[in-house]
């Protein structure tokens, strides 16, 4: 039992790490961008339903950008139209101003020290 907790601490350590460098770049958009106005050049026609996945084509200073749209983003801007995005130079991403991963980061962190904490547990465990 002891080198089970071991083993499963230590893979949702290196798991939750993982995703963590995986979404520091996004942390640090969300963080360290500044809002501009970006042009719509391409987007779907129509969104309707909630399973598909429906993306628009952003123009800022010559760089496109590719972003999920959602269903009422969608109706309310017509491709020509500039909407504002949080943008960090040098990145291929952009959000929603409002977008917010601040909460997903802190699950990310909770789960590398849960993972600590098993492994500590595997070795205190008699």
């Amino acid at each position: 039992m002891k080198n089970t907790m071991k083993i499963l601490g230590v893979l949702v350590f290196i798991f939750s790490i993982t995703w963590l460098i995986n979404n520091y770049k996004i942390f640090n958009l969300e963080n360290n961008g500044s809002l501009v106005y970006m042009k719509i050049i391409e987007k779907p026609q129509t969104c309707l339903g909630t399973r598909a996945k429906y993306n628009m084509k952003l123009d800022y200073n010559g760089e496109i950008f590719v972003k999920q749209v959602a269903s009422s983003i969608c109706d309310q801007y017509q491709v020509g139209d500039r909407i504002q995005m949080k943008y960090l130079r040098g990145y291929n991403q952009v959000l929603y101003p409002k977008e917010n991963f601040t909460v997903d980061y802190g699950i990310g962190i909770l789960f590398a020290l849960s993972g600590v904490s098993l492994v500590i547990y595997g070795f205190v465990k008699k």
